[in-house]
């Protein structure tokens, strides 16, 4: 499929997906786009991506997470959201249940990545990990 005939939603599934592996591969430098540090970005030469975790309105604990693509303007161009679709039930006339959109595990995915470059989290980890072993030589 060439980039022509993706949809703008198909285009940004494919940057999550490029995203992510450039941030595992350790080519992406994340940083901490406000001080609330649930919310990440990574800056191109003519554009940027921000990654976003907000509570989920009426559940359990679930977060919604949202890309936003911005111009060189700085303008938000298009956002890429968590989504449920609700589905009829098969039995009776119950409310039906609510589906992920199948991009919703790459949006966490890709949260929890940036998250990981942008706050150091390896660098605390193995700076904590050595001082429990240095202890333990004792």
């Amino acid at each position: 499929m060439t980039d022509a005939s993706m949809t703008a939603r198909g285009r940004m599934v494919d940057l999550v997906e490029r995203l992510i592996d450039r941030t595992r591969n350790g080519n992406i430098e994340w940083t901490a786009a406000d001080n609330t540090e649930r919310a990440f970005a990574f800056s191109g030469p003519n554009s940027a991506v921000t990654i976003e975790s907000r509570r989920r309105d009426g559940s359990d604990g679930v977060n919604n997470y949202e890309l936003s693509l911005y111009n060189e303007r700085g303008s938000v161009v298009m956002t890429l959201r968590s989504t449920w679709f609700r589905e009829r039930s098969l039995i009776g006339l119950g409310q039906g249940i609510e589906v992920a959109a199948n991009w919703n595990g790459m949006l966490e995915t890709l949260y929890e990545e940036a998250r990981r470059v942008a706050l150091d989290v390896d660098d605390v980890l193995d700076d904590l990990i050595s001082s429990l072993e240095d202890e333990s030589a004792d």
